[in-house]
């Protein structure tokens, strides 16, 4: 059985519904047997186009992108997240690199099946080495455009970075998304610290291992020689201060794929340049240049 909303996710679906939206969580079982969580959000009126967001490293499908959910909502697209095999409060999936990185063919192949309007999609961090790679391997067929935020090609892990990064969230970027998630829900998990509500379940016991095993897939994934077969529009976000995941990751994938745009975001940190409100502007934007009129 599903677990209750947590504060945050009753909040926005009832935003959702006093506008006369549609939210829908649903449980859903993937061929190797394990169950994961989706949110379809629909606005009040027919659909644009649609929206998959695949979410990053230790959140879960509706973290942190509310802001940017309901900029979309309003302008009347369709949205699909789901939580990453070993993520989120009410899956069954543990952490399995193979398993991961099937995730996104799934997600896109779900959002393929409603054929209203031009289909986007949306990686953060993890998510969007997880997107690149799937739009690599033709999973993406007639995904109009692609945008990617913060993608790594590897990851920096230090005292130096994670230092940098627990100072990013006392700044005025990391406050933003509280009239969303409320003062201390919108912050992400850090280490062990808030994994009641961004669990992550790993093959054994605990999360020991996690952040190796991102390692290992993001090696696996071979993102710089991927990005060479990627043809669609894709759009990459960086944060110039971004220590875990440096903006040259960013950079580099800009020089390999065909058809790319960049654009920096000034004192975004790992954790910040997601919630930007550059970022959310970037985004809306860019798909709505590729969304006909």
């Amino acid at each position: 059985m599903a677990e209750a909303l947590t504060r945050y996710q009753r909040a926005f679906r009832n935003w959702m519904i006093e506008r006369g939206m549609r939210f829908q969580r649903t449980r859903y079982q993937r061929d190797d047997g394990a169950w994961t969580t989706e949110y379809c959000m629909a606005p009040a009126r027919p659909a644009r186009g649609r929206v998959v967001f695949v979410h990053g490293t230790g959140n879960e499908a509706l973290f942190p992108q509310i802001g940017l959910f309901k900029r979309l909502l309003l302008r009347g697209f369709q949205l699909r997240a789901a939580d990453l095999d070993g993520h989120g409060r009410t899956g069954t999936g543990t952490f399995d690199r193979a398993r991961v990185r099937r995730a996104v063919p799934h997600m896109l192949g779900r959002a393929g099946r409603d054929a209203r309007g031009p289909l986007h999609a949306i990686g953060e961090s993890l998510g969007g080495a997880l997107l690149l790679r799937g739009l690599a391997d033709d999973a993406g067929e007639g995904v109009a455009s692609a945008a990617l935020i913060s993608p790594p090609l590897g990851l920096h892990l230090g005292p130096g970075s994670l230092a940098a990064e627990a100072g990013g969230l006392l700044g005025r970027r990391a406050l933003r998304p509280r009239r969303h998630y409320g003062l201390l829900g919108s912050i992400p998990a850090f280490g062990p610290f808030r994994r009641s509500t961004f669990p992550i379940r790993m093959k054994g016991s605990g999360s020991f291992g996690y952040l190796e095993e991102v390692r290992q897939l993001l090696r696996e994934l071979d993102l710089a020689r991927a990005a060479i077969a990627v043809a669609r529009p894709t759009l990459l976000i960086a944060g110039e201060s971004d220590r875990v995941v440096p903006p040259r990751h960013a950079a580099r994938l800009h020089e390999l794929l065909q058809d790319s745009e960049l654009l920096r975001i000034r004192d975004g940190t790992h954790c910040t340049t997601s919630i930007a409100a550059e970022t959310e502007e970037a985004l809306v934007n860019w798909i709505e240049r590729h969304t006909p009129s």
